[in-house]
């Protein structure tokens, strides 16, 4: 008899084990499939935000760049070579040419004073230097010479209330034919990589929910092993009796 009920014993004691190691795991792999979901959340509102810059860039390229009055806040690009760059109209309004990149610029200061969001057009050959690439973008660019095809990653930032992270995702720029006119100098050629757009914005709202779904599987496994292990308990309370 004592040998069956040390058995029995092991029997309990093995399947607490498994028991505990299979809700660990479960448990990890739910979290990192949340993770995972809201990267790639995060991952789809970059990619919109990107697409629109490039549609909007494309469709100032094919207009020839804009013109717009200097005294709405647009003051006359320096490294836009264009002999009309800039003109008074018939009413005596100062008026000067935003071409694709200076038009980038003014949108990624509107997005970034209302929404936070950060706008970088930029390259390994900028004709700007203030629009030079850091590290990560750096790194980004090179790997669209080899062909890759986007970039993205989280990173943590200090920011005013402590650190937070951050989304950082950034897509490759193709020469398309009107933007020869200023980059063919350059050496780039129709269809070739020239740079990339990169965009990036606060991941503390899906870090916060994710933080959130993460507590409720953590509770929701927790009370799964508290039930299964009492009733292993119990099992094991009521044979032992028998015994």
């Amino acid at each position: 008899m004592a040998s069956g009920k040390s058995r029995f014993q092991l029997y309990v004691i093995g399947i607490g084990v498994v028991l505990t190691v299979a809700m660990a795991v479960s448990c990890v792999y739910r979290s990192r499939q949340l993770d995972s979901a809201f990267r790639r959340l995060a991952l789809v509102t970059a990619r919109a935000t990107v697409e629109q810059v490039i549609a909007t860039r494309r469709w100032n390229a094919g207009m020839g760049g804009v013109y717009v009055p200097v005294e709405k806040g647009a003051v006359p690009n320096p490294f836009l070579e264009d002999p009309v760059r800039d003109l008074t109209s018939m009413e005596g309004i100062a008026l000067t040419k935003v071409n694709p990149a200076y038009m980038t610029r003014l949108v990624a200061e509107t997005l970034q004073k209302g929404h936070g969001v950060q706008l970088h057009l930029t390259s390994l050959r900028p004709l700007n230097p203030g629009n030079s690439p850091d590290g990560w973008e750096t790194g980004a660019l090179t790997s669209f010479e080899n062909g890759a095809i986007e970039a993205s990653t989280v990173e943590t930032r200090a920011g005013q209330q402590g650190s937070e992270e951050i989304f950082r995702y950034m897509s490759p720029l193709k020469t398309d034919q009107p933007c020869l006119g200023c980059h063919a100098k350059q050496g780039y050629t129709l269809g070739s990589n020239r740079g990339g757009v990169g965009v990036t914005f606060s991941f503390q709202p899906y870090a916060e929910a994710r933080r959130e779904f993460q507590m409720q599987i953590l509770l929701t496994h927790f009370l799964a092993f508290l039930i299964a292990a009492s009733a292993l308990v119990l099992l094991a309370f009521l044979v032992d009796s028998e015994r």
